[in-house]
């Protein structure tokens, strides 16, 4: 989605708090520095030696230029393939659906379909 937009997720999250918030007319800020989070080896808690990932995001410099970031992002999933077609488990195939679980479609690879297996004996 982030590669048909062109925006990256953080891109499009600071453009929609620009509209949100708007810009303070005393500030002259041009971006923002998100600190990203990271797996650590320390366990739940961060310590000092773990070191932070951040990245830099520039600000929409009008509500405009936010809107449009926006926009584009949004409409970076326009071309990919949509699943209504597909139970999202088995339990929804099993209330909403008449046909057999097996016969629900699939519309990734079949590795996929393999990998993602799971028996029902109640529903063969």
């Amino acid at each position: 989605m982030e590669v048909n937009a062109s925006v990256t997720f953080h891109e499009a999250q600071v453009a929609l708090a620009r509209q949100w918030i708007g810009q303070d007319p005393n500030s002259d800020q041009k971006e923002v520095t998100l600190t990203l989070p990271s797996a650590t080896t320390e366990g739940i808690v961060v310590s000092g030696k773990t070191p932070a990932k951040t990245e830099t995001v520039p600000i929409p410099q009008s509500e405009e230029e936010a809107r449009e970031v926006v926009a584009r992002f949004e409409h970076g999933s326009d071309d990919i393939r949509g699943d209504e077609n597909v139970s999202d488990s088995v339990a929804q195939h099993a209330m909403m659906d008449v046909t057999r679980l097996e016969d629900e479609i699939w519309m990734a690879s079949r590795e996929e379909e393999l990998n993602a297996y799971v028996f029902c004996s109640l529903c063969v």
